[in-house]
């Protein structure tokens, strides 16, 4: 553990970027190939490590031509973005616990207000929805979006200490 603390800024980035494009992959995978369903919750998530893939492009770039100030902007750019990534986690983990309820932000639609209550009640019925409040998968005992949550506050804190530090 040590070593993933003595790495530099740049590295940090290029990893969490990594790591990144890996959750996106199994997420991916878990949905198209496995036929695992996500609610809009779960794609909502996604969108943070999109984010956080393409903020850290920067990173990717040579030595000479990005300097250390860019690079602590870009980790701090980036650990806001994990700071929501994991807080959204966190509140939809909490669903799935039943510590709260995350219903109405899991429909994930949108209507004209000028339909009728009838027409309204029909469409919500008629709406396949994969619900938040379940979890499609556990795995040792915790849901993909308590994963997502550890990977998100980890790449927070890992990100903030490099951007932090003196050696940044």
């Amino acid at each position: 553990m040590k070593t993933l603390f003595a790495l530099s800024l740049r590295r940090r980035l290029l990893l969490s970027a990594a790591l990144a494009l890996f959750l996106l992959v199994a997420a991916y995978v878990l949905q198209y190939l496995l036929g695992y369903q996500p609610c809009s919750l779960c794609l909502k998530q996604r969108i943070v490590w999109w984010l956080l893939l393409v903020i850290t492009i920067p990173s990717w770039l040579p030595e000479p031509l990005l300097p250390k100030r860019a690079l602590q902007i870009t980790a701090l750019t980036a650990s806001l973005l994990a700071l929501a990534g994991g807080a959204l986690a966190l509140f939809h983990a909490g669903g799935e616990r039943g510590w709260w309820r995350v219903t109405l932000l899991c429909e994930g639609f949108s209507f004209d207000p000028d339909t009728s209550p009838e027409d309204l009640h029909t469409m919500l019925l008629s709406r396949e929805t994969v619900p938040c409040d379940e979890p499609a998968l556990r795995l040792f005992g915790l849901s993909l979006s308590e994963y997502n949550a550890l990977f998100s506050f980890f790449v927070l804190g890992w990100l903030l200490q490099g951007a932090l530090s003196r050696r940044a």
